[in-house]
């Protein structure tokens, strides 16, 4: 809101003060601005002087003379006059009077007093409203005033004004309909006037204005959106538009018509192949007038060819000894297919499948191909689609070598064969399976066998393969025959060593015949496994790999030059340990722990287990997911009596890459350093150390088979034991 407090102006020669002064009766409603007198002097001579006082009721202007050599006029401004006249009204202004002499020449005198309206008595302008929406309609603006006389309405455009009216006390003003074109940028400002009755010279007034936004009524198309219309994926007409009450769609001869709707779904019936000419007609009524606008437009009709989006099997292997069952989709349905299977063709209409008969169908590549045919609007559209899969059969049953007489107990049976993933070996005597190797996950063309035959004892031996696509082959056979030398059996002794492991002696007699002999090793919780190959005719054995207070089983087996084998009888043994040690799995040897100064218990051992479980919908209970981890960390208080000895056990470390650790309490777990911790020493000399280890997935079996090689290979981030063949171990850190 902009104010504007008026000017109320009244001047004149000095006797008219006191009676036009009386404008200004209200000193609550007026303040005075300015109350200036001008003086004029005349007729002065030699020395002649007029001097004196302006009085202004309570108040005196400051004294003034006139000479013959000074200016004959001075503006003299009545300083306080306002204040007075707050305090006093008009009478503390009154009389006004000259007070001086004036015994020679003339003095004239006027004066000139403005005032305004005070900022509580100037008129305001508020809650300033306008109603409109449309140009057919008229805009009615409203406001609420405070000493309005008179107001005056201007409508301006761009700061131009376009419209204006004015009015009494009246607080609202109706502009007529059809009077503003524009849409936009329109200002409607509202200025009430105030004159006090006519009091006022320049009137007071209040103003204020706001923006304006006046809609087309009229319907408007802004945009017809489809320029193709396909039959299968969408059948409407869209357009844009302003103003829509309704709507009428006319093309080849039909008519559709809706409300409010920007889209209109055509029926096929009404379309043509190619270019469609259409009418769209908008309509609005707005105060009983109805207002139209039309546009004519073209678009053109198309259809989608048969897609066919899927065509099985595709890119994978299938099995040949069954029938084949072929299947596709079809996007739009199609009327009619025809599927060429290798050189083979099926036609149809409207299924999508054949089943394929076994024959047509061939090992490895085959080629399938479907085309899809459908009519529409006089129009024939095809499509077609071509995969190839993989075929497969049962394989073919391997082929052993043609050796039939073996002259050892352990012999290795060769075969050839393709295809070959695994395989399972069988050895039949008299219709009974002495040995089953079961399914060996392995490439391998060959398979030695780990249990003893007898001698001079006639067998068959079968073997067949498995496919990478899981199907066995017929088993192949063939009959052997054994025929060896074998030589009377070891005697074998064992004693346990001071350092936690047991000693095994093999004395063997027939040197002539001898070609080595072995040391087989089991427990209540393991089958039979190798510890000690390539022994002379007398050995001495030492087994570092046990744990305390378990019952281990010993055995012999004497190997001659032409193979044959005999075992010794079997000799148990179980030691208590009372001391740790370390074994290096690589070299066999061990150390022992020497004992610690620390307070807190010399060992720990810390299982760490990581499995993550999901519960999936129908079950009751969670299932643990692959990738579970179940490991030990284990730490060792250590101290040396020396430093001489703390080297040596550091060498001893650095020097092992797999550890075997065991305890007197049974405990034997396999593991490797992860850290080494702060080295310390105390008054007595003792060197202490605590060493950080980590169980690692290591396979027993591997430190017996390929004589004890081991190696760390680096592997994603991490360390890998790998032997090159078998070792299956990682090691966390």
């Amino acid at each position: 809101m902009e104010q504007y407090a008026g000017v109320l102006r009244f001047d004149g020669e000095k006797d008219t003060f006191d009676t036009r002064i009386e404008k200004l009766r209200d000193n609550t409603k007026y303040e005075i601005t300015d109350l200036t007198v001008h003086l004029s002097a005349s007729g002065l001579q030699g020395y002649d002087k007029i001097e004196g006082y302006i009085v202004a009721g309570n108040i005196q202007s400051v004294r003034f003379y006139f000479t013959r050599k000074t200016k004959s006029y001075l503006d003299l401004k009545l300083e306080g006059a306002n204040s007075e006249y707050q305090r006093n009204g008009i009478n503390g202004l009154r009389p006004f009077r000259y007070n001086g002499s004036t015994l020679y020449g003339r003095l004239y005198i006027t004066y000139e007093c403005t005032a305004k309206l005070k900022e509580t008595a100037v008129p305001t302008i508020s809650n300033l409203k306008i109603e409109a929406t449309t140009f057919r309609q008229p805009i009615k603006v409203t406001w609420e005033s405070e000493r309005q006389e008179k107001y005056i309405v201007n409508a301006k455009l761009d700061d131009k004004v376009i419209y204006t009216a004015q009015g009494n006390t009246e607080n609202t003003h109706t502009i007529p309909a059809n009077i503003i074109k524009e849409k936009d940028r329109i200002q409607i400002e509202v200025q009430v006037l105030y004159s006090d009755n006519g009091n006022i010279n320049e009137n007071a007034w209040a103003k204020d204005h706001t923006n304006l936004t006046i809609k087309d009524d009229n319907p408007k198309i802004k945009e017809i959106e489809t320029t193709t219309l396909n039959i299968d994926s969408s059948r409407k007409i869209k357009w844009k538009s302003d103003d829509q009450d309704t709507y009428k769609l006319e093309l080849n001869g039909a008519t559709y018509t809706g409300l409010k709707d920007k889209e209109c779904l055509i029926s096929t019936e009404h379309l043509v192949w190619g270019q469609n000419n259409a009418r769209l007609t908008l309509s609005n009524t707005i105060n009983g007038v109805t207002a139209s606008v039309y546009q004519d437009f073209t678009f053109a009709v198309t259809a989608d060819n048969p897609t066919i989006t899927a065509l099985d099997p595709n890119n994978i292997d299938v099995n040949i000894d069954k029938p084949v069952v072929i299947t596709w989709n079809t996007v739009p349905a199609q009327n009619q297919f025809a599927l060429k299977a290798n050189e083979t063709t099926y036609t149809g209409t409207t299924i999508m499948g054949v089943t394929v008969p076994v024959g047509v169908f061939h090992t490895n590549a085959n080629t399938i191909s479907v085309t899809a045919t459908r009519h529409i609007l006089g129009q024939t559209l095809t499509g077609s689609k071509t995969v190839t899969f993989n075929g497969y059969g049962k394989p073919n049953a391997p082929k052993f070598d043609e050796k039939t007489l073996y002259n050892t107990s352990l012999p290795v049976f060769h075969w050839t064969s393709t295809e070959q993933t695994a395989y399972q070996v069988q050895v039949v005597e008299e219709s009974n399976i002495v040995i089953d190797s079961g399914e060996v996950v392995s490439t391998d063309r060959f398979y030695k066998v780990s249990q003893a035959l007898k001698n001079n004892t006639k067998y068959v031996v079968k073997a067949r393969i498995r496919s990478k696509f899981g199907l066995w082959s017929d088993y192949a056979q063939k009959e052997i025959t054994t025929s060896f030398d074998v030589i009377a059996p070891a005697n074998i002794t064992l004693f346990e060593d001071t350092d936690g492991g047991i000693i095994i002696n093999t004395t063997n007699q027939d040197n002539l015949k001898f070609a080595k002999s072995e040391v087989w090793r089991k427990d209540d919780f393991s089958d039979w496994k190798r510890i000690g190959y390539n022994l002379p005719l007398v050995s001495s054995f030492k087994d570092n790999t046990i744990a305390s207070g378990i019952k281990y089983y010993y055995k012999a087996i004497t190997f001659t030059q032409s193979g044959g084998a005999s075992e010794s009888e079997i000799k148990t043994y179980s030691i208590n340990i009372d001391k740790s040690f370390f074994v290096d799995i690589e070299s066999n040897k061990s150390i022992y722990l020497g004992y610690s100064f620390s307070e807190t218990q010399d060992i720990k051992i810390k299982r760490i287990q990581d499995r993550k479980t999901v519960l999936y919908q129908g079950k009751s209970a969670p299932d643990i997911e692959i990738g579970e981890s179940d490991y030990k960390q284990i730490s060792v208080n250590l101290a040396f009596k020396t430093y001489q000895e703390f080297k040596a056990f550091e060498y001893f470390i650095d020097k092992s890459k797999v550890l075997m650790f065991k305890d007197k309490i049974g405990r034997k777990i396999y593991c490797c350093v992860s850290s080494w911790g702060d080295e310390e020493s105390n008054t007595f000399g003792f060197v202490g150390i605590t060493l950080n280890l980590i169980e690692v997935n290591f396979i027993e079996k591997d430190i017996f088979d390929g004589g004890r090689k081991l190696r760390l290979i680096k592997l994603d981030e991490g360390w890998k034991l790998d032997t090159g063949l078998t070792v299956d171990m990682a090691i966390y850190e």
